[in-house]
C-alpha cells in the first residue's frame, strides 16, 4: 500500500471504531506519523523492512541452540554461547550478500573521478 491509502484506512477505521474504542482511535491518531515512517523510505529498502524476519531468523537459531544444550552450568556459559552466535551471525551478514542495499537511502553513489576509487559521493 501507499502511504495515501495508509491515510484513507486510518479514516475508515477511525470512523467505525470511535465511539466503541475511543481511547485506541485516539492512540492511533497521536501516533499514525511514526508508524508510518516506513513510506518514507524508498521502496526497495520497504520491501525488507516492513517484516521483522530478519532478526527472527537468528532467534530461531539461538532457540536451536538452546535446545540441543538443554541445561547450561551458569548464567555466563549461556551468554558465551548466545554472544558466540550473535558474532558469528554479524560476520556472516558483513561478508555476505547484502540484505540492505543502504546507498538508496543515502543516496550514494561511487565517485570514479576522485582520486580514491572507493570514495563516495551524496547525489543531490
Amino acid at each position: 500500500p501507499t502511504y495515501g491509502q495508509a491515510v484513507e484506512r486510518r479514516d475508515q477505521l477511525v470512523k467505525d471504531w470511535q465511539t466503541e474504542f475511543p481511547k485506541v482511535v485516539k492512540k492511533l491518531e497521536n501516533s499514525f506519523d511514526e508508524l508510518m515512517v516506513i513510506y518514507q523510505l524508498p521502496e526497495e529498502l520497504r520491501k525488507r523492512l516492513r517484516t521483522n524476519n530478519t532478526i527472527e531468523r537468528v532467534n530461531q537459531e539461538i532457540r536451536r541452540r538452546d535446545r540441543v544444550i538443554r541445561i547450561f552450568p551458569n548464567d555466563l556459559s549461556v551468554l558465551r554461547l548466545m554472544g558466540a552466535l550473535l558474532i558469528e551471525q554479524n560476520e556472516k551478514w558483513a561478508a555476505g550478500p547484502r540484505y540492505l542495499n543502504m546507498t538508496v537511502y543515502h543516496g550514494i553513489e561511487k565517485d570514479d573521478n576522485s582520486e580514491e576509487a572507493g570514495m563516495l559521493k551524496l547525489v543531490k
